[in-house]
């Protein structure tokens, strides 16, 4: 009950006078007006109290350190779901949704949804009766509505009461000094790969179990993971095998689709994998010091940091690409061409994040979302710009050959790859560099 305050706080500043102006202007009689006040405070009540009872049910299974991880996955993946179908829409909506027709078959279309047992539907048709002076619809449909929300409003909290007392019994009661020294001498001794690999791989494989753990961190990562396809699929031109942009110069007829697809690719993915290399230190959180007094060197630490998110860029972006070669009929040169490209830019990106972002890594997030600093981010993004400049630049110098002088383009073809991988080596080497001198200073007061 406290926290709906805020819910009619909105609904009194938006939804009143709405509703209000609507029976102004459909000139409705008083008994709409009156009824209008009874919706109001029930409407909040059923979505609060679900809300509650989720709250309840995730707390009576999960540990509760970790019902906030819990609830900010629910949260993201509700978010993801939207944010996929509205923009998908263009290839299900007028398929499944049938809106092929014109505004009459939508209009049609809509009226249909009113009919759902939805509280809010329940109760406009409540509204538009008593507004009309049918009091027998105006009861149905104010009856229909108060059982929707105070009724099932009155059993979720006797659900949550029950739940609430069952989950605190439990906790009280779960664990014990034995049990919890007994889980970490079975994690000691089954030290897998992490007991056999050299100090870089075994910070990267750390790393790849740690992400995973904290659900709010995870959920950061799995938003862009999921739009990826989206926006494969508007660079690839979908269905219908069409360019959202025109792809051939119409001087020498240069087809530049091949550029503008691994352009995709390789932003996409770097900034989906560029999240892990941006928070490589930060990750650490409190535990950082452990890593710090480690016999580990510096370079050896920002090497585990850039493979931890390089390897992964590299899978998603090669399987991103060859697709993109068999949807597109690349030639064997050009895929080749086009998929080193893309994982040489990508590796300095990657490298560039990596060591930029440590004077800047926080230690002191009790959020995942607060792990990383506006400045790092913003030095980054100027120096992947700089980079895309010059090394994509250097890569594209056979198309620059093909528009003005085609017995250029074997030689050019050599120079693109020579100068772009030594531009991309010395980005990520200064970057390395950089971090690697700055690493000793992170988390000193």
């Amino acid at each position: 009950l406290d926290g709906i305050t805020t819910y009619y706080a909105i609904m009194a500043a938006a939804a009143l006078p709405a509703l209000l102006l609507y029976g102004v202007g459909i000139g409705y009689g008083p008994l709409y007006y009156l009824l209008v006040f009874f919706v109001l405070v029930g409407s909040p009540l059923l979505p609060a109290a679900v809300a509650s009872i989720l709250v309840m049910l995730v707390a009576r299974f999960a540990p509760a350190r970790r019902v906030r991880e819990m609830l900010g996955l629910m949260g993201a993946l509700f978010g993801i779901g939207c944010g996929l179908l509205g923009q998908t829409a263009r290839f299900w909506l007028r398929d499944v949704a049938g809106v092929a027709g014109g505004p009459e078959t939508w209009l049609v279309n809509l009226r249909g949804f009113s009919n759902l047992p939805i509280p809010s539907m329940v109760a406009g048709r409540g509204l538009a009766a008593a507004g009309k002076g049918d009091i027998l619809g105006a009861v149905a449909g104010l009856a229909g509505f108060t059982v929707l929300t105070f009724g099932l409003f009155g059993l979720c909290i006797l659900a949550s009461e029950r739940l609430y007392a069952a989950g605190y019994t439990r906790m009280q009661s779960s664990g014990s000094a034995k049990r919890s020294t007994r889980r970490a001498e079975q994690a000691a001794s089954n030290g897998g790969l992490l007991s056999r690999v050299s100090a870089p791989w075994a910070i990267a494989l750390k790393d790849w179990r740690i992400i995973p753990r904290d659900l709010r961190n995870f959920a950061q990562l799995l938003a862009p993971l999921a739009f990826l396809p989206v926006i494969y699929l508007n660079l690839t031109g979908g269905r219908g095998g069409r360019n959202a942009i025109p792809t051939v110069f119409s001087r020498g007829q240069v087809d530049i689709s091949g550029v503008i697809i691994a352009g995709g690719v390789l932003a996409a993915t770097a900034m989906l994998f560029g999240r892990i290399a941006d928070t490589s230190i930060s990750r650490e959180g409190r535990s950082w010091w452990l890593l710090k007094i480690s016999p580990l060197s510096p370079a050896e630490i920002l090497r585990g940091k850039f493979l931890a998110a390089q390897l992964p860029f590299m899978v998603v972006s090669s399987v991103l690409f060859v697709a993109a070669a068999i949807l597109k009929g690349f030639s064997i040169f050009g895929f080749l061409y086009g998929w080193f490209g893309v994982e040489l830019l990508g590796a300095g990106m990657i490298a560039i994040e990596t060591g930029v972002s440590v004077p800047w890594a926080r230690l002191d997030w009790d959020d995942p979302r607060r792990m990383s600093s506006g400045w790092g981010s913003l030095l980054t993004l100027a120096i992947w710009v700089l980079l895309a400049a010059i090394g994509g630049g250097l890569l594209c110098l056979p198309i620059f050959a093909q528009l003005f002088n085609p017995a250029l383009a074997s030689l050019a073809t050599v120079l693109g790859i020579v100068l772009s991988s030594s531009a991309v080596a010395g980005f990520a080497w200064l970057a390395l560099a950089f971090g690697v001198s700055r690493i000793e200073r992170v988390g000193e007061s």
